[in-house]
């Protein structure tokens, strides 16, 4: 451009911002394509392990045990419910790779989508031989499965009567204890919940009724979570008592113990309303007072007055 006397070249500043331009999009176009990789890879192995454990449910006759047979029935319905999902993603991924090839993007260390569409239309055939199979064995798949729910319903019958009997809720036991007691306790309901859930479904696509609830399960695992609170919350105080326990009698100070146990006594005040008002608080309690109200024995006990002709008569 030329401004009266003055001419200007815009040569290198628009080299210069091609450069810079070509820089970005190389840029761009590679950020691009390592993401569009990891879903590739990710959808390609999620379709893999599909396939694969499709190939390993056999529904015919009377291979594999009932709760093999429910399990088998539960996950054909998981893999048919995300199919379209997949198949949908898989569209969309092939047409993120055409757009880098139309950018004549050189690609690298690349799983190519055609082996992920291969892979899935592989999992399309398992699982429509998988689906065909449940429709042909359907009779001997609901006795089965009505076996097992007979199965379940005794678990869980027996679980919830031994729930009853063991939950720790007597003051007998220390806070570790009981929490080793609920968290065996949690494992047991969680995996029996997980089998009721897994026969429902299958029932469902056996069209066989729902049968139980499951209410007594959700119940007694809502109790089990509010004891581990309960019992958590007093393992703190009960902790504290014992280093009290633990001090030597020649080297306590009365003042000093009363003032521990007024310190546990007010920590256990600040817990929330449903710790206080649930049946394991009140003996923990009771007992920390109890130990408040005999600090006059151990005053007397204390007293330089008691000599050891004294404590052989009490021992």
């Amino acid at each position: 451009e030329i401004f009266g006397p003055i001419a200007v070249s815009y040569d290198k500043v628009q080299s210069q911002i091609h450069l810079k331009y070509d820089s970005w999009q190389r840029e761009l176009k590679k950020c691009y394509a390592n993401a569009l990789r990891e879903h590739i890879l990710k959808l390609h192995n999620t379709v893999c392990e599909a396939k694969t454990k499709l190939e390993d449910i056999n529904l015919e006759g009377m291979a594999g045990t009932t709760q093999d047979i429910v399990i088998g029935v539960t996950y054909i319905l998981e893999i048919d419910k995300n199919f379209g999902v997949w198949g949908e993603q898989v569209k969309l991924l092939i047409k993120a790779e055409n757009l880098l090839k139309r950018q004549r993007h050189i690609f690298s260390d690349w799983m190519e989508c055609n082996r992920l569409l291969g892979q899935y239309q592989n999992m399309e055939q398992v699982l429509t031989k998988r689906k065909s199979a449940m429709t042909e064995q359907l009779p001997l798949l609901q006795r089965r499965v009505e076996t097992e729910d007979k199965a379940v319903e005794k678990r869980v019958s027996n679980l919830l009567t031994r729930w009853e009997s063991e939950k720790p809720l007597s003051g007998d036991k220390t806070p570790s204890d009981a929490i080793n007691i609920l968290a065996e306790f949690e494992i047991s309901v969680k995996k029996v919940k997980l089998d009721y859930e897994n026969l429902l479904k299958a029932k469902d696509a056996l069209q066989l009724e729902a049968g139980l609830s499951g209410s007594e399960i959700l119940d007694a695992l809502d109790e089990i979570n509010t004891l581990k609170d309960v019992w958590t919350a007093v393992s703190d105080p009960y902790q504290s008592l014992q280093e009290v326990k633990k001090k030597k009698w020649t080297n306590i100070i009365i003042r000093e113990i009363r003032g521990d146990l007024e310190k546990i006594i007010d920590k256990m005040k600040s817990f929330p309303n449903f710790v206080r008002h649930h049946e394991v608080f009140p003996p923990f309690n009771n007992l920390i007072r109890g130990y408040l109200d005999g600090m006059i024995v151990l005053r007397n006990l204390k007293s330089e007055a008691l000599k050891d002709r004294h404590w052989k008569s009490i021992l």
